[in-house]
């Protein structure tokens, strides 16, 4: 069986995101919920647990945004755009796995590198 590359790294991460704000409202949910109870505005700057739930949570999104912009470069075939997400992907989870050595950073890390060696044609 042969891996389309392209494709599987393009919705990993899409998968990440959803990961993300999925895990965020399991883990914060109590969090969440107080801040809803508390009325929401203005309810994070003051909580450190539902300021780092917010932008765990928020982060989702905005890979998803990602995921999206790699899917439809999967299907045009712009491998510069996955050069260029790849080369955003990688520095960033590079420092989540120096901060933070014992986390899921690792995932983001490698679907960043097959992204840009995809991107290269390093990877078919």
């Amino acid at each position: 069986m042969q891996i389309n590359w392209m494709a599987t790294s393009a919705w990993a991460v899409l998968a990440l995101g959803v990961g993300h704000i999925l895990m965020g409202l399991l883990r914060f949910r109590q969090a969440f919920l107080e801040t809803l109870r508390d009325g929401l505005v203005g309810q994070f700057h003051h909580n450190d647990t539902r300021r780092v739930g917010f932008w765990f949570t928020i982060f989702g999104p905005l890979l998803m945004l990602v995921g999206h912009l790699a899917v439809n470069a999967a299907r045009a075939g712009d491998l510069h755009l996955f050069s260029i997400i790849g080369g955003y992907l990688i520095p960033i989870a590079l420092l989540g796995v120096i901060a933070w050595p014992r986390s899921p950073f690792w995932a983001a890390l490698i679907v960043g590198g097959v992204l840009l060696a995809v991107g290269q044609g390093w990877l078919a």
